[in-house]
């Protein structure tokens, strides 16, 4: 056999479909590649942990969509309350981890309030201003 099972898989999407093609039963074709494949090889259609992350892990999760609502926002502002709709998490898990963004976060003394800026840029301005 010229190619790598990889090669093949590659080629056919796997060594079912692969041995198909060449037309020899797949016990063949594994046999002529050496055996099968090891145990820590992934399996065809198994998920990763990257998607596992992104489905459960709030470390993933959360500040993925404090990033997403802050890059639809743009170069405006918004009181924390309305912020916390936007993103499409909980005032809990916002507290959590508004210290990584503390770039655009502006305390308002006057009002105790707090404003999200979609920009570093602008709420340094908002900053300023204050």
């Amino acid at each position: 056999m010229q190619q790598s099972r990889e090669e093949l898989v590659k080629k056919y999407g796997s060594l079912t479909k692969a041995s198909k093609a060449l037309k020899i039963p797949r016990t063949t074709l594994t046999k002529q590649l050496g055996g099968p494949a090891s145990v820590a090889a992934p399996r065809e259609g198994g998920r990763s942990l990257a998607s596992f992350k992104q489905t459960y892990h709030k470390d993933t999760i959360v500040p993925g969509k404090i990033k997403a609502a802050l890059s639809a926002m743009g170069a405006s502002w918004e009181y924390e309350s309305e912020f916390v709709k936007r993103a499409g998490v909980s005032f809990a898990d916002l507290s959590l981890y508004r210290e990584s963004f503390a770039d655009f976060v502006i305390q308002v003394r006057q009002d105790n309030k707090r404003v999200w800026a979609g920009t570093k840029r602008f709420a340094a301005q908002l900053k300023e201003m204050l």
